[in-house]
């Protein structure tokens, strides 16, 4: 049976697409805009999240944040996909399609369903296990209203869990305050949730304005390594085996990451790293599922990859620990 839902929050607007941006500090800290934008090359492949031991409870407002990321309205009909990511230190479990509501100064009458021309079955499992860090995504498709329908008034997006409670997701890329091109009564089709992996696929998009984004938190941050890679055939016989340490970025909105960061053991010990091709004292401005790499020699990375739950990338100035993602799952 359709029903109808209706919710009274705010959201903030998110920012979702694929590009790097080179930033210089000012004498004040602030990022200043530099001349260079260049689109990010893509990462290596990550491997499946492992699936931890034990029941994992149905995921709640507390351990989810959710966007509405990749809108589509070039052809009048609507299509969308929701991004939710695990943020809790354990895993949680998301089932069926999700209940959606939504505000636009006001509540407005959805009437959901959950198969249509507009949205192909899929063939999704009937329970999503998410490990922490970890993505799934539910697309949404709707008949688009043209003109009839209030597309600058931002819109507020509830998307509801097991237990009746609703997560506010962020509405959409800029320019998409107002994803939808609904009005009151309009009909929405909702896939079933579908898991993802780490992160999102890379999608092209228009480079980020300067100056919009913060630090990268650790929690928007995975580690990978691949190698090692043979020195160039000009190469003397006495140069090392390298490797690269790949930082992919799957949280939900841009973040900036500083030309410096470094891989530390818990026991203490630490091994410096810089960004490829990034000056120093400039950041790069990632994307979601936008990466970036430094290149080391194999025997300060192969320690890693022995002993994976004992190292961890630290970006910035926080305390926070990236892990480090392995065939097998993360370490940490």
């Amino acid at each position: 049976m359709p029903r109808a839902m209706t919710l009274t929050a705010v959201a903030a607007a998110l920012v979702a697409g694929v590009a790097l941006l080179v930033t210089a500090h000012g004498d004040d800290g602030a990022p200043q805009a530099a001349p260079e934008v260049r689109l990010a090359g893509p990462g290596p492949a990550l491997p499946a999240p492992p699936v931890s031991d034990g029941a994992a409870p149905p995921c709640g407002p507390a351990d989810l944040d959710i966007a509405v990321e990749v809108v589509d309205r070039a052809r009048g009909n609507g299509w969308a996909r929701l991004r939710a990511v695990n943020r809790a230190d354990r895993a949680c479990t998301l089932a069926g399609a999700p209940p959606l509501t939504l505000d636009q100064d006001g509540p407005l009458l959805l009437v959901i369903d959950h198969g249509s021309e507009l949205l192909p079955a899929v063939d999704a499992p009937e329970e999503v296990r998410l490990e922490p860090r970890a993505s799934a995504s539910a697309q949404l498709a709707w008949r688009g209203y043209g003109t009839a329908a209030d597309t600058t008034t931002p819109q507020t997006i509830g998307v509801g869990m097991a237990d009746g409670s609703l997560v506010v997701a962020a509405p959409g890329p800029r320019g998409f305050e107002a994803p939808f091109d609904v009005v009151d009564g309009a009909s929405m089709t909702v896939g079933p949730w579908q898991p993802l992996g780490y992160g999102p696929p890379r999608v092209d998009e228009p480079p980020l304005e300067p100056g919009t984004s913060g630090a990268c938190l650790a929690e928007d941050l995975v580690a990978s390594v691949d190698g090692p890679q043979a020195p160039g055939s000009g190469a003397q016989e006495s140069e090392e085996l390298t490797g690269r340490v790949w930082l992919t970025h799957i949280g939900l909105g841009p973040c900036v990451v500083p030309h410096e960061f470094s891989l530390a053991h818990e026991s203490g010990g630490s091994v410096a790293a810089h960004l490829d091709d990034v000056l120093p004292g400039r950041d790069v401005a990632l994307r979601p599922g936008d990466a970036v790499s430094a290149r080391l020699p194999w025997p300060d990375i192969e320690p890693v990859l022995d002993a994976p739950a004992q190292w961890s990338a630290r970006v910035g100035h926080t305390d926070g620990r990236v892990p480090f993602v392995v065939d097998g799952g993360p370490g940490v």
